[in-house]
């Protein structure tokens, strides 16, 4: 004999992704009721990846002021997802070439036992020193102190919305301490940039919404003054 059992409809809410520009497309996901889905696991920093023997950096070559040619290798058996830090410093071989410093975060998603290359977003942290070119290689000596007025400043929403050559001077204000007067230009194509009054003044309240004292800055004490601006940081 056949016998015809009537079942309930299984209940799969759905949840729609809105369309963005880096996801054009809507995306719908569905889930049994009742049942929860297990989230991915947070990204592993770096640093703390290669210390666990699950990745190795092949090489870390040098393009130019704003951006690294990276190469990982992936050793885990399983996929990886990796995070580059902000603060996060490239110190080169060669002496004479300027320090790079991680300036946006990076997410990487590394297949098992597969090489990845990317360009990592850099900003220089010696001003004085020279460019990096394609000859230069470099050693990837992990993030930088949270607690650092640099660090502060690169993980700050502040800091992501200033355009690049105001980041690279906001940069240089930290690490090298220059005067206004004494900050070397940036080269743009055949035009070299040249740091200006209004620049400093969105590097000083970009310190001040990133909790960094500016007046510890001789170039950002002198443009406090000039815009009779009194700082909201004080320690």
């Amino acid at each position: 004999a056949l016998f015809l059992v009537a079942c309930s409809p299984i209940s799969t809410p759905s949840a729609t992704v809105p369309a963005t520009d880096s996801n054009p497309v809507k995306v719908v996901t569905a889930t049994l009721s009742g049942v929860t889905p297990t989230p991915p696991p947070p990204p592993l920093e770096l640093s703390s990846a290669i210390r666990q023997g699950l990745v190795t950096i092949q090489s870390a070559v040098g393009v130019d002021l704003a951006t690294l040619n990276l190469t990982l290798e992936s050793k885990a058996g399983v996929s990886s997802q990796l995070e580059i830090q902000p603060g996060s410093m490239f110190v080169p071989g060669n002496p004479s070439v300027q320090n790079m410093v991680v300036r946006l975060a990076q997410l990487v998603d590394l297949a098992p036992a597969a090489t990845s290359t990317l360009q990592v977003e850099v900003s220089c942290a010696n001003m004085h020193l020279d460019q990096p070119t394609g000859a230069d290689t470099f050693r990837f000596t992990g993030p930088g102190d949270p607690n650092s007025d640099l660090v502060k400043l690169l993980n700050s929403p502040a800091f992501v919305e200033l355009p690049y050559i105001t980041q690279q001077y906001a940069i240089w204000t930290i690490t090298d301490n220059p005067p206004i007067g004494e900050y070397l230009g940036i080269s743009s194509g055949i035009n070299s940039i040249s740091v200006t009054s209004e620049t400093l003044t969105d590097i000083f309240e970009a310190f001040q919404a990133s909790g960094i004292n500016p007046m510890v800055y001789s170039a950002m004490v002198e443009t406090g003054k000039r815009n009779n601006t009194t700082p909201l940081v004080t320690t």
